[in-house]
């Protein structure tokens, strides 16, 4: 996984390295594409975000480009994809030390949440022809 520049992130073993190590990718201009539920959706839904991506993000001073699916993986599926506009969240952090306050932290989960189930309805109604 190291090959494709993967980054490890085991929350079993509570190492939380790996936001440091994305924050430096992210600095150094490059990409990190993180899943910010933790794993695959089990029924197609979104289900609560992990808070650790706005960590990363507030360590980086880099925004967040959200990207929604509709989860049409397989064989001889076509998955429809979504890009959103880039969300700044630097503006829901008062501090500059490393961790955010908790209280910060949820605000900012809330707006970045709201923002990704926006856009998943968008592409649902494009999907659908509908405006």
């Amino acid at each position: 996984m190291k090959f494709f520049g993967n980054i490890q992130c085991n929350r079993e073993t509570r190492n939380m390295g790996f936001m440091n190590e994305a924050a430096a990718v992210l600095r150094k201009g490059q990409l990190v594409q993180i899943f910010p539920e933790g794993q695959n959706t089990p029924d197609g839904k979104m289900h609560e975000f992990k808070r650790s991506y706005l960590v990363i993000a507030h360590r980086a001073k880099a925004p967040i480009i959200p990207m929604v699916t509709d989860g049409q993986y397989g064989l001889f599926k076509r998955a429809h994809v979504m890009i959103g506009k880039e969300i700044d969240v630097s503006r829901f952090f008062t501090t500059d030390r490393p961790m955010p306050p908790r209280a910060e932290i949820e605000q900012a989960n809330a707006y970045v949440y709201g923002k990704m189930l926006e856009l998943q309805a968008e592409l649902e109604r494009r999907k659908r022809g509908t405006k």
